[in-house]
């Protein structure tokens, strides 16, 4: 059992965190659990997309982002649910390729 809540929904969720978790939706498909989590407090979740976006300025672009995580994920197994994520954003930002086709995630 986990010791912190993970709300099922995005209607469970805190009310303040409502309109980042659709905007998370919207973006991704889905709502990864991680984005669920941190949800619970939604200045977290404030902070933590406001990193993201921070990051996704930088200088590596959103392909080679992508590939960097799906690797990442690979090689984690508990990484799996991330991995799809991931792998969505990637054919998303460049479609898929054969260094991608054959992952098992």
């Amino acid at each position: 059992m986990s010791r912190i809540s993970t709300p099922a929904s995005i209607d469970a969720a805190p009310a303040a965190a409502r309109a980042s978790l659709q905007a998370v939706h919207k973006q991704f498909g889905l709502v990864p659990n991680l984005f669920r989590v941190v949800a619970n407090s939604p200045a977290a979740l404030e902070g933590y997309l406001g990193l993201n976006a921070a990051l996704a300025k930088g200088a590596l672009d959103a392909k080679t982002r992508e590939r960097i995580a799906l690797a990442v994920a690979e090689i984690s197994d508990s990484a799996k649910p991330s991995c799809r994520v991931n792998l969505k954003c990637y054919w998303r930002s460049r479609g898929p390729d054969i260094a991608v086709a054959g992952r098992s995630c």
